[in-house]
Formats: C-alpha cells, structure tokens, sequence
C-alpha cells in the first residue's frame, strides 16, 4: 500500500451520535446566543458588529462571539465577554480577538476582561442539570427583548 495515498476513515467514525449532555449544551447554546444577539440588538432588531463595524439583522448572519479565544467551558456563558457579532469577524477571520478585547475593555473595563482571562484557565464541566438550569435562565432573560426578534 502506497503510504502516500489517504485512506477513508471507517463508515460513522465522524457520525457518531452526541450524548445527552452534548444535546443539551447545544441546546443551551441556542438560547444562550439568542439572549447574546437580542440583548446587543437595536430597537430595530440590528446588530453593530464591535470588530467590523457591519450592522445586519440580529439573525442574519450574526453570531454571540467570544471576546477570549478557545470558548473554554468556564467562560462559555459568561455574558460580559460575549457580544453579538457578524459571522465573518467571528468565524472567517478568527474571532478579531485583538479588536474584540478592545472593545470588551471599552465597553466593561480592563479588569473584566482580566477577570475573565483568570477564569478562563479554570477548567469546567458542565452537568446535564447545570446546562438546563443556564438555558431556563437565560430563556427568563431573554424575554424583555422579544420584542427585537419581530
């Protein structure tokens, strides 16, 4: 066999079912963001991205972004490093993390983004329990910017 040659990896090693927990993360995620891009919405419903400047819809093409790179569990759902931002800032060009702390400091203060740099070395796991406690959490809290999503 020619070791140059790339061999196909076994049928489903890649397609592997999530567990429950993973379920729920993503779950959790879901409305974790939504709160994000609401929460940073114009009356209107639109977003100012805070790396580029672009300003879209709070659905169309917008994402919460992480102001720390890695989105490490112990920050994951810490609102004060997470803003609404466009998909090719956040996901195209890498985050945009230097322009991103910027912003954070600006907007929070130099000592937050500190703080949340301290916690993001911590590591952290989630219980299924735990990630459904934060999504009901954050479903409550979305609730008085409905009113952006029309």
């Amino acid at each position: 066999m020619n070791p140059q040659v790339a061999t196909r990896p076994p049928p489903g090693l890649f397609n592997m079912a999530k567990t429950p927990k993973a379920k729920q993360k993503e779950k959790t995620w879901k409305v974790f963001s939504r709160y994000i891009r609401l929460r940073d919405a114009d009356e209107n419903g639109f977003i100012t991205c805070p790396t580029c400047g672009v300003r879209k819809k709070w659905n169309d093409g917008m994402q919460a972004g992480h102001c720390i790179q890695g989105r490490h569990n112990s920050i994951l759902y810490d609102e004060r490093g997470v803003y609404g931002q466009c998909m090719h800032c956040n996901y195209f060009m890498g985050g945009e993390y230097s322009k991103f702390i910027m912003f954070v400091i600006k907007k929070r203060g130099k000592k937050v983004v500190e703080d949340l740099l301290r916690l993001d070395k911590i590591p952290k796991t989630y219980s299924i329990e735990e990630l459904k406690q934060i999504e009901e959490y954050y479903k409550k809290k979305t609730i008085p910017f409905e009113h952006k999503a029309l």
